[in-house]
């Protein structure tokens, strides 16, 4: 069967060299199409790699505050945030908006008392980057002063050996 179809191919050799060279400049082709399509990828990668990252002149913190204590947020409220670990990096927030939509809690301590299907209001603040150095995506502690259970309003912020405290997170 094998040599009936070799004995077909070549007993035209035309037909032969045709698909030879068909084949041949077909695979360059291929070949090509990758380098023609990589050269100006790599020339346009160039330009963007030298150009380097933005200043970035406003930090916004993205902070959650449990929907039990919702009630206790207010726009005007004194705001500091404290970078984690270390309780004397610190800065004063200003508020920025309030998300329009509750969603779920995302980070969950294990704390006993913590309900799972908790929703948080998420509140945005910002400072100017030269007012700490802290890096886009790292986590702070934020405190806000808000009223107690009674009406009054409660310390902001408590020192203690263990670092800042609140009356509402």
């Amino acid at each position: 069967m094998y040599r009936i179809a070799l004995k077909m191919l070549m007993g035209d050799r035309a037909k032969y060299l045709g698909i030879i060279m068909g084949l041949t400049f077909a695979s360059l082709l291929i070949t090509q199409q990758m380098a023609i399509f990589v050269g100006p990828i790599i020339r346009t990668y160039g330009t963007l790699s030298d150009v380097g990252l933005p200043d970035i002149w406003v930090m916004n913190i993205r902070t959650d505050i449990d929907e039990n204590d919702a009630w206790r947020f207010s726009d005007g409220a004194k705001v500091i945030a404290y970078v984690c670990g270390n309780p004397k990096l610190h800065v004063d927030l200003k508020f920025v908006r309030i998300e329009p939509y509750v969603v779920p809690k995302k980070s969950l301590t294990g704390d006993t008392t913590e309900r799972v299907d908790t929703r948080v209001p998420q509140i945005l603040y910002g400072f100017p980057h030269e007012a700490l150095n802290v890096y886009v995506g790292q986590q702070m502690d934020v405190y806000i002063e808000a009223p107690d259970i009674s009406g009054k309003i409660a310390s902001a912020v408590v020192e203690s050996t263990t670092g800042p405290k609140s009356a509402a997170d």
